[in-house]
């Protein structure tokens, strides 16, 4: 089958099968270019501008590396499970995975989320908009595909049911109709692009690979190896699998450590908090006064926070929705152009301090939140003397708590997808076997703690009261340990050192070096 070479600033020369390429030449996968990666994270990394379009392209190409090994490696029980259609779905599914994402990618469903608890908050219910989930707008827009290039399926020779398999694939967790869903040894076709059984899967290698090398952070696992030594095997429940080797299990293990410090490090960094709170108050006030059009009938337009209630209309929606409030005439456009200037000259606070809270407390991470900041103004309330010589005035300083949650990306009661990789063994008559049944080898072999839940400390006020401000959070989350809170070590800027809430070390290096004796 002919194809068509990318260059891809991670893999280098790709080459996708030209049925692909008919899907990239549609403008609902060219919006993809408009849709940034990472959100608003490109304020706190330089780097972090690459979009939506050159994820999906990679990702289609790992999918495609991924099927051709399995193929390679098929023993005599699988090679029959392997045929050129099922790999076209398979990398349809991959390249398409993506499609509904919003401006600023997952930043929109957590603005559109927000949105709507805090008009719960005021009393305005009815005034809240149609909950947005981007995998469901992606079945949508495969649909508006097919509808407005009518012979796409003729020319790729795909028929319905295969359209119906690629969403699945998309979804593993929508009602499956497809016929390949009826086929219990094609189940390994369901965790190559997104895998429900534990996130191990094409589309997370990519961005991990993709979104640390735009930001300038090493990747800790070895994905030649993974896509090298993958194997699909047939296990007890009778369902193909995915599975690696024993001697990868670190390997694996690295995929999801590394998704966790991206967590960290980028995603939930602590600057893009308070930053992303500034935009989502942007794009609430815009949505009085901006409306987008239909791509279908400029006549019919939707405010941009119900922009998804109409594939058509969700088609216009880009991060470029930002310039267009920059450039508005409109009145209404003041308080979001000002937010903006705030946030273009770094206006947003000062960081204060962090701390760890234990996971249970932060179910409800709004209402903690909540709870953490009335509680700690009135603590506050009591050192009115102490505030006023700090430069804290409670009147006008503006406190801010944001909270943040770290694990391996695993949803359920049990948080570890190591419990749930299928590991096989070099002699090939031993079964394969999950994880899960190992547990002394995964208890031995993966991080006692999975879940880490921490809260960042803004504020704004004159420098001299952040210090004030940080030894105050201190005594009172050290007060009696009611609200769970952990302070970890804080650093405010033009303070001589970094202290530990817990203790001060000094160390003086030429005292040490001089105690030291060389033979």
């Amino acid at each position: 089958m002919p194809s068509k070479t990318f260059n891809d600033p991670i893999y280098g020369a790709i080459d996708l099968d030209v049925r692909l390429v008919k899907f990239i030449d549609t403008a609902p996968f060219q919006r993809l270019h408009y849709l940034r990666q990472l959100g608003v994270a490109f304020s706190v990394y330089p780097g972090a501008s690459h979009s939506r379009f050159e994820h999906s392209i990679g990702t289609a190409h790992l999918a495609g590396e991924l099927l051709k090994r399995f193929k390679e490696c098929a023993t005599i029980l699988t090679e029959s499970l392997f045929n050129e259609k099922d790999a076209l779905c398979v990398k349809l599914a991959a390249l398409l995975h993506d499609l509904g994402h919003g401006p600023f990618s997952h930043f929109w469903e957590t603005l559109i989320n927000t949105h709507n608890e805090l008009l719960a908050e005021d009393g305005k219910e009815c005034e809240r908009v149609e909950e947005f989930k981007h995998e469901q707008m992606t079945l949508k827009l495969i649909d508006v595909i097919i509808e407005d290039y009518p012979n796409i399926l003729e020319e790729t020779e795909l028929t319905d049911d295969d359209i119906q398999f690629i969403k699945e694939l998309i979804v593993p967790g929508m009602k499956r109709s497809s016929i390949r869903s009826k086929q219990p040894l094609k189940n390994f076709y369901y965790e190559i692009v997104s895998n429900r059984l534990n996130g191990n899967d094409v589309d997370k290698w990519d961005y991990i690979r993709r979104d640390s090398y735009h930001v300038g952070i090493n990747t800790s696992f070895e994905i030649k190896r993974l896509l090298k030594l993958s194997r699909v095997r047939i296990c007890k429940d009778s369902l193909t699998h995915i599975a690696w080797p024993e001697r990868e299990f670190d390997n694996v293990l690295q995929v999801f450590e590394q998704r966790k410090r991206l967590h960290k490090k980028v995603y939930q960094h602590r600057v893009i908090k308070p930053i992303e709170r500034l935009y989502l108050n942007v794009f609430r006030s815009a949505n009085e006064f901006l409306r987008v059009p239909s791509c279908k009938d400029v006549q019919k337009t939707l405010p941009i926070l119900e922009a998804h209630k109409d594939p058509q209309v969700f088609l216009n929606m880009t991060d470029s929705v930002l310039h267009c409030i920059k450039m508005s005439f409109d009145e209404r456009a003041a308080e979001s152009k000002l937010i903006l200037s705030q946030i273009q000259n770094r206006r947003f606070g000062s960081f204060v301090c962090e701390a760890n809270v234990d996971n249970e407390l932060c179910l409800n991470a709004s209402e903690y939140l909540r709870q953490i900041q009335a509680e700690f103004i009135a603590y506050l309330d009591q050192f009115e003397v102490d505030n006023k010589e700090n430069g804290v005035d409670l009147r006008s300083v503006d406190v801010q708590f944001f909270q943040t949650s770290l694990d391996f990306g695993m949803k359920g009661p049990d948080k570890n997808p190591m419990n749930h990789v299928y590991l096989y063994s070099k002699d090939a008559e031993d079964p394969v076997i999950i994880s899960s049944e190992l547990d002394d080898f995964v208890r031995r072999n993966t991080p006692k703690k999975i879940m880490e839940s921490n809260i960042y400390f803004f504020a704004k006020c004159e420098k001299r009261g952040l210090k004030y401000l940080r030894d105050k959070f201190v005594q009172f989350c050290n007060r009696d340990g009611r609200l769970g809170i952990t302070p970890l070590y804080v650093f405010v800027k033009n303070d001589s050192k970094k202290m530990s809430c817990r203790r001060s070390i000094s160390f003086n290096f030429s005292e040490e070096l001089s105690s030291l004796s060389i033979f």
